[in-house]
């Protein structure tokens, strides 16, 4: 049985109730869903870094570590979304309007209704965002 490990930044760590967060470098928790035969086998909630102790980077290897293949986000900066396809982690846009909670994006997600974040979705300096 394969099983497929994917992150979701969350403000809170309730499992697939958690709310999620709207920026992945400002997430308080990542839940981290395991996936065997297209359903959750599993769950497992990652106190995110803090921020400044490395930036969006410390997260990205926090869930290198934890052997996450995808990330659902709302919103990421370029720095961390290159950082997490280097790490061979796949990156998919789930909206916060859409897709409120984890079990929300989780379900996108296995439906297909999700696609991959695209490079002119990223959040820049300047406040830009798509989230």
């Amino acid at each position: 049985m394969s099983v497929t490990k994917i992150a979701i930044p969350a403000e809170t760590s309730e499992g697939l109730a958690s709310q999620r967060s709207g920026h992945f470098g400002h997430s308080q928790h990542f839940i981290v869903v395991e996936i065997a035969d297209g359903q959750v086998s599993g769950l497992t909630s990652l106190k995110n870094l803090a921020h400044e102790a490395g930036g969006c980077m410390q997260p990205v290897g926090l869930l290198a570590e934890n052997g996450v293949e995808s990330l659902l986000v709302g919103g990421i900066g370029r720095g961390p979304f290159q950082r997490l396809h280097q790490q061979g982690i796949k990156v998919y846009f789930a909206d916060l309007q859409h897709f409120p909670d984890i079990q929300s994006a989780i379900d996108g997600f296995l439906e297909n209704r999700l696609p991959p974040l695209h490079p002119e979705q990223l959040c820049t300096n300047n406040g830009t965002c798509h989230h």
